[in-house]
């Protein structure tokens, strides 16, 4: 065990005794007054916890999308991953790294904190605004008395090795899990237990010194009462008074925050600002209070409170906020929560809306009308095997999960086994039937997909190309019910424009041998086509003797389109 050494104090700078110049006039005082108000009512992060632990498309699309999509402007990373932190570069998105846990007990050595900086932070800190290095996750909830012991060394050396490399505005925290003996009834009364009393009151003392942030996760969720689901979640409820304070509190997380805060200033730190390095609300999970309504609703208010509003122990006061998660991480151990805490699925879709995309662009808002089968969390490798083997036999095409397919996964049978039930429950409509098989099978709503193995869902209509199929059936059927084909007409960003912009003519289109025939209310079809993913415009074409079924006609539309553009072309059986 490392023998704890105490930590010298951070000397400020000298500073010469300041008097008033006498050439500073009234207005240049008042300007000046204005300039120090905005300076300190500076607005807060809109903060966010990107994991990687799924199948997740690439950091330096990750990074590019948060960017140019959303106003997202501060990231928290959970190691010093180099891939990510170059993706950052000239992004000016400031940046939170982590120090592994096990990395702990080595860098309470000042020296091996100087290498760690040297390999993980000098190489980016120009062009990357690293802000805050948070040393391991959730120490004290480890029980690790090594961990725990050298927690304030390793402290104190990165912080020495960052004043060192000429890096003193990088500040050095740790993030806690909420371990507050949480009073309900009166926040105000809430403090840090006996037992983690002193090593709370010397990390605060490093903060002091330090100027950085004591960090928090605040979790209503892990705090929810099932019959009081609203106070946890910012919707309407029976609020409640603190019986000490008289402060009156409308939600859980205001009353965490004030927990906190009172704790801290017990021990007489309540001038140590706080961050929040983790909240959220996770969208599915195995109690009825998991929905992307609920989800939206917790993280939209936590973002308004990013933006300094604070809490009745703390007015106004600034609070850099992260929430958790940016996506579904689907490679995420544990129950159906863990996989489901993200703003977005892995393809960038929102999972629901909280307002942080560019330009209010949604998406397209959840539905409970889209619906997948998958296979149950308790089906055995021999249930899931066996409804592999039947539903390749029955027709359906399986290669996509064969050693080449896109969705192979040799080392998950689960997902291997979701795809082909979810391609047969699709196959026949979605009936709740076809997804039985023998009792292993499950219908969901929430989207099972990968950014490599998408999972198609006709029966919601979220496949374009079903949706218009599906439109089209009472106009292209002749009076015999022969069927009238369609031509998928692609066009480019031009085209798309003129359309939203009304000036769009018919002869605009180019003119070819199968696109001839038109219909009046084909304009209001392509308007609703160009707002949609594959941009096309769906023409009535062509009279063909076979009709083809919705789903297959989708499959052969992604075969022979995708990539295409500025081209008609016909889909044949």
């Amino acid at each position: 065990m490392v023998m704890e050494t105490p930590f010298s104090p951070i000397h400020p700078s000298e500073q010469a005794m300041a008097t008033t110049p006498h050439f500073l006039t009234l207005p240049s005082l008042l300007l000046a007054s204005v300039v120090i108000f905005l300076l300190s009512s500076k607005t807060s992060a809109i903060g966010i916890n990107y994991g990687t632990q799924g199948n997740l498309p690439p950091p330096q699309q990750v990074v590019d999308f948060i960017k140019t999509k959303t106003i997202i402007d501060s990231v928290k990373i959970y190691d010093a991953n180099p891939d990510i932190l170059r993706a950052l570069s000239g992004t000016g998105i400031d940046v939170t790294i982590m120090v592994p846990n096990g990395n702990i007990p080595a860098l309470a050595n000042v020296e091996n904190a100087r290498q760690w900086v040297g390999a993980n932070v000098l190489p980016f800190h120009q062009q990357t605004k690293i802000k805050y290095i948070c040393v391991g996750n959730e120490i004290l909830l480890t029980k690790d008395n090594n961990l725990i012991s050298n927690l304030i060394p390793a402290m104190q050396s990165l912080h020495e090795a960052l004043k060192v490399s000429g890096l003193p505005d990088m500040k050095v925290t740790t993030p806690h899990a909420f371990t507050v003996v949480y009073n309900q009834n009166a926040p105000s009364e809430s403090r840090f237990n006996d037992e983690q009393k002193d090593i709370f009151a010397k990390i605060l003392e490093f903060n002091r010194q330090a100027k950085s942030p004591f960090m928090i996760s605040a979790y209503p969720y892990f705090m929810v009462d099932p019959n009081n689901v609203n106070y946890a979640i910012f919707g309407p409820s029976n609020a409640i008074t603190d019986t000490k304070t008289g402060k009156t509190y409308n939600n859980m997380f205001d009353a965490v925050m004030d927990a906190t805060y009172s704790a801290m200033n017990a021990l007489g730190y309540g001038d140590v600002d706080i961050a929040v390095g983790e909240t959220g609300w996770p969208s599915a999970c195995d109690a009825a209070w998991c929905t992307p309504q609920n989800a939206a609703n917790y993280n939209i208010n936590i973002i308004k409170r990013s933006q300094n509003i604070g809490t009745p122990l703390m007015p106004n006061r600034h609070v850099d906020i992260y929430l958790f998660a940016l996506f579904n991480e689907d490679g995420k151990p544990g129950p159906t929560s863990e996989k489901n805490w993200g703003l977005f699925k892995p393809d960038f879709s929102p999972v629901y809306d909280v307002g942080v995309l560019r330009g209010g662009d949604t998406g397209p808002p959840p539905s409970s009308s889209e619906k997948w089968c998958v296979a149950k969390q308790e089906a055995t490798n021999e249930q899931l095997q066996a409804n592999i083997d039947w539903v390749c036999s029955q027709g359906i095409d399986c290669k996509n999960i064969s050693p080449d397919g896109i969705c192979f996964d040799n080392n998950n049978m689960k997902a291997r086994s979701s795809f082909v039930m979810n391609v047969y429950y699709q196959s026949k409509g979605g009936s709740e039937e076809a997804c039985n098989f023998s009792g292993s099978g499950v219908v969901t709503t929430t989207n099972p997909s990968t950014s490599s193995c998408v999972m198609q869902n006709v029966e919601g209509g979220s496949s374009i190309a079903f949706g218009f199929l599906c439109f089209w059936d009472s106009l292209n059927f002749k009076k015999d019910k022969e069927f009238v084909g369609i031509t998928v007409l692609f066009f480019d960003e031009k085209l798309k424009a003129r359309l939203q912009s009304g000036k769009f003519k018919w002869n605009d289109i180019p003119t070819t041998e199968t696109a001839s025939v038109m219909d009046s209310s084909l304009p209001k079809i392509a308007l609703t086509m160009v707002s949609g993913k594959k941009k096309i415009l769906l023409l009535k074409k062509r009279l063909i003797s076979e009709l083809i079924s919705p789903f297959q006609a989708e499959q052969q539309m992604e075969a022979n389109f995708s990539g295409s553009s500025s081209t008609s072309r016909q889909i044949r059986r």
